[in-house]
């Protein structure tokens, strides 16, 4: 079902989140090589609010806590 058609609004929106996305997957990636932890980054997905974003990787069970705290308060996530 459509709700709607997309807006160059939303478009724009779109484009941001994108740019963020794409902001926040290569600070991640910096943090985990910074702090020597045994992960790949593979992802970011920011959720439509912007407030959200989830984080995938893989590798060995690690210690994210300070990983985590630095990008809720470098990009304002929740």
């Amino acid at each position: 079902v459509l709700v709607r058609t997309m807006t160059d609004e939303d478009d724009a929106c779109l484009l941001a989140r994108r740019s963020l996305e794409d902001a926040i997957f290569s600070a991640a990636r910096t943090l985990v090589e910074a702090d020597g932890l045994p992960l790949e980054v593979l992802d970011v997905e920011l959720l439509f609010d912007g407030q959200l974003a989830i984080l995938q990787f893989v590798g060995k069970e690690s210690d994210t806590e300070k990983i985590v705290s630095s990008l809720e308060a470098r990009y304002g996530l929740a």
